[in-house]
């Protein structure tokens, strides 16, 4: 098959390239899970920007190329936020596919809205990694503690008047 034409060949050797990536990382399934979900994230993002592109009559993708870099920038985000974490609690390639699975439903929001999806799609994964890799207890800390110094500084206010 590889024989057959130049792209062939380029195709047979990509795919023994990956089965060797695949087989070195055969015990780091986690990583692993991770490393195969990001490009299918990508992929299917930039079919819903092309997809909705289509749909509103743009031509030549400026829109939805824009919105793909920014799905390209949180799927990388996400491989590394998980592994950013020096302690993580949990499996980091299932934050990674939630993550992404986040990132795709923000894509297919963003078909219709077009404004709308790399925020979303950047909220969704910051709430991801911040339940999944053990900081919604930080944050919760944090409001707490804001909440108390703004009660203590109004009812200071009403006192003071």
């Amino acid at each position: 098959m590889a024989s057959s034409s130049f792209a062939a060949f380029i195709g047979v050797g990509t795919l023994l390239l990956l089965a060797l990536g695949c087989w070195l990382l055969r015990n780091r399934g986690q990583l692993l899970l991770a490393l195969l979900a990001t490009p299918v994230t990508a992929a299917v993002t930039g079919y819903a920007a092309a997809a909705g592109d289509i749909a509103r009559g743009v031509r030549g993708g400026a829109i939805g190329g824009q919105a793909v870099f920014g799905y390209w920038a949180l799927a990388v985000m996400a491989l590394l936020g998980a592994w950013m974490v020096k302690d993580h609690p949990g499996r980091r390639g299932v934050t990674v596919v939630i993550a992404d699975a986040v990132l795709i439903v923000a894509a297919f929001v963003g078909a219709l809205v077009p404004a709308a999806s790399v925020p979303l799609g950047f909220l969704g994964l910051m709430a991801v990694l911040a339940v999944r890799g053990g900081g919604s207890a930080v944050v919760r800390r944090r409001v707490k503690t804001a909440t108390t110094a703004v009660r203590h500084l109004v009812t200071r206010a009403g006192t003071d008047g």
